[in-house]
């Protein structure tokens, strides 16, 4: 998914702005009156309009069956917002005294409908609506607190998941929707990096807004903590399912991997193109999306992350996990293809159980890195001869002649049918 979103519809009212994408979704931006914030994707919009006509009439509910009924057109009031659905029925959502959020089908007169209809043509013919692009990060909040208990007005049902020695994660109920969110707590006083780079991680966060790359959606601050509000991956990590695979004396399969590759790849070929430098790809920063069998994969912690100014190819800020490290980073000159170094140590141990290059200590990494060979030849027996193509193509020491994303993309590896591959026990 893109960065930007075109909209059709743009409604504002007094306390909240309703906005309707091109593509039929329903988002809302701003407070109830208890003053609860809602944003991002309204997904009860769409099924609530659905339940309102079930419950009207039997002639209604005959008319609108729930794979007929879309939102067409939007209005925003003080308090209420009206939705118009494809076949002309109007529905009225909003909040009530307790902040309760209420739908129906809307008893509109026949002179208020007439009205609906007037305002309706006169928009379109003298206000017609125009494209323009929204950009994602322009509704990623950020809101001070006095103590992390002001989160309790947002989000409820706090699990405590992971500790650090930046500070703790927690999954929690947002309040406004009803969905898991994970809340990322950094202690300012603990965190390994500067500000400056807490900074730079919600920053590259909000540029993003890709399937594949974890979604922020806001971000507190009180004296001690900032807090990323964050999407919410129950699948668990990438370097789990590694482990599980290699206890029972097996890899992935390689049509698996392949998979798994493509959205990687898919991922760090826009997160390039929007000039982001991930530094620390690896399979703990990979997490599954769910448990289904569709296994969609997000990339996360962009804490070491860097954003390039236009005009930019590489940078002197050297960071990342030494075993995934590419040659140019020990010498301190980083670019988008050091990301790709990182990826293609991920699909060697993906495909074989191994790391290409390992040691005791960061010289002794450093020095096979920049000088040897993987073992292709010895790691690679059970793996597809395309597949140890794409391999060399991404772990090239020369920057010049490494793959780029797009380039991975493209290559024959991913017009192989998944019938082709079977699974290796080592």
């Amino acid at each position: 998914m893109d960065a930007s979103r075109k909209w059709a519809r743009v409604s504002c009212g007094g306390t909240f702005t309703v906005a309707l994408s091109e593509s039929g979704e329903l988002y809302s931006f701003g407070y109830n009156q208890c003053g609860a914030l809602g944003h991002g994707p309204w997904d009860g919009a769409a099924s609530a309009a659905r339940q309102a006509a079930a419950h009207a009439d039997t002639a209604a509910s005959q008319r609108h069956r729930a794979d007929n009924v879309h939102i067409v057109d939007v209005a925003c009031g003080n308090y209420h917002t009206l939705l118009l659905t494809n076949d002309g029925i109007v529905y009225a959502m909003g909040s009530n005294g307790n902040g309760e959020c209420g739908l129906g089908a809307a008893k509109l007169h026949a002179p208020a409908s007439q009205f609906w209809r007037l305002i309706q043509r006169i928009r379109d013919r003298y206000f017609p609506a125009k494209e323009f692009v929204v950009q994602k990060q322009i509704f990623v909040n950020r809101q001070p607190l006095e103590t992390m208990s002001g989160l309790f007005s947002f989000f409820t049902d706090f699990e405590l998941v992971g500790t650090g020695s930046f500070g703790t994660v927690y999954v929690v109920r947002e309040l406004v929707s009803g969905k898991l969110r994970v809340c990322k707590c950094i202690s300012k006083a603990k965190a390994l990096v500067a500000a400056s780079q807490i900074e730079i991680e919600i920053s590259a966060m909000k540029a993003l807004n890709h399937p594949n790359i974890l979604k922020i959606f806001d971000v507190f601050e009180d004296a001690k903590h900032v807090y990323l509000i964050l999407e919410h991956c129950s699948g668990g990590e990438l370097y789990k399912r590694i482990t599980q695979s290699g206890k029972h004396g097996c890899v992935l399969a390689e049509g698996e991997v392949r998979g798994l590759m493509k959205q990687i790849f898919q991922a760090l070929a826009y997160m390039h193109s929007k000039k982001v430098l991930h530094k620390d790809l690896k399979p703990e920063n990979i997490l599954f999306n769910d448990r289904t069998t569709r296994e969609r994969i997000s990339i996360i912690d962009f804490g070491l992350s860097e954003i390039f100014d236009n005009g930019q190819d590489f940078t002197r800020n050297a960071a990342g996990t030494v075993t995934y490290m590419a040659p140019e980073v020990f010498a301190r000159k980083l670019c988008f293809k050091s990301d790709m170094w990182s990826a293609g140590v991920l699909m060697f141990l993906l495909l074989t159980g191994h790391l290409p290059y390992s040691g005791s200590t960061v010289l002794e990494v450093r020095r096979k890195v920049t000088r040897i060979e993987p073992a292709y030849e010895r790691r690679c027996q059970h793996v597809t001869k395309v597949a140890v193509d794409l391999l060399r193509n991404l772990l090239n020491r020369n920057v010049a002649k490494r793959f780029s994303a797009v380039e991975a993309l493209q290559h024959p590896w991913f017009k192989v049918s998944d019938t082709e591959i079977f699974e290796y026990r080592v």
